[in-house]
């Protein structure tokens, strides 16, 4: 399946789980995953590689690092620094926006997913939104 439906198939979830009673939690990360999902479909657009190209990009990223003995990004940090250094070639306040809100998210998420942290139903539905004007920015950047 395409990454930008993925994408959009997060962020529904987001939104539907974001304030269901006991499960809202897991919005936080289906929030993060819609807005790491599209910055991957439209890293894909900008650079014309496929999941396997940008596998071996990755892996040539981590060769590299390990030859100059400095420690390697995970690769989602690796993707959207990809995109932040294309996004702020094109409008930077709408790169910053994305920067910031995705930094902010992917923490959240982190949270959501491997600590005990519990997250209200507005905070949840809070996310949902802020992933949603992140895919917003985005689409200004690809415009």
């Amino acid at each position: 399946m395409d990454l930008k439906i993925k994408s959009g198939i997060n962020l529904k979830a987001a939104g539907m789980l974001s304030n269901r009673d006991n499960i809202n939690i897991c919005s936080v990360h289906c929030s993060y995953y819609s807005c790491y999902q599209y910055i991957i479909h439209c890293i894909s657009e900008i650079t014309k590689l496929n999941d396997i190209q940008r596998r071996d990009k990755y892996e040539e990223h981590k060769e590299e690092c390990k030859r100059k003995g400095k420690s390697p990004m995970g690769s989602h940090e690796f993707w959207l620094n990809q995109f932040y250094q294309y996004a702020i070639t094109k409008n930077f306040q709408a790169a910053r926006h994305v920067f910031l809100k995705t930094e902010l998210l992917r923490a959240k998420r982190i949270d959501a997913d491997y600590s005990d942290k519990n997250f209200t139903k507005k905070e949840t539905s809070d996310f949902a939104n802020c992933a949603r004007s992140i895919i917003d920015s985005i689409n200004i950047i690809m415009k």
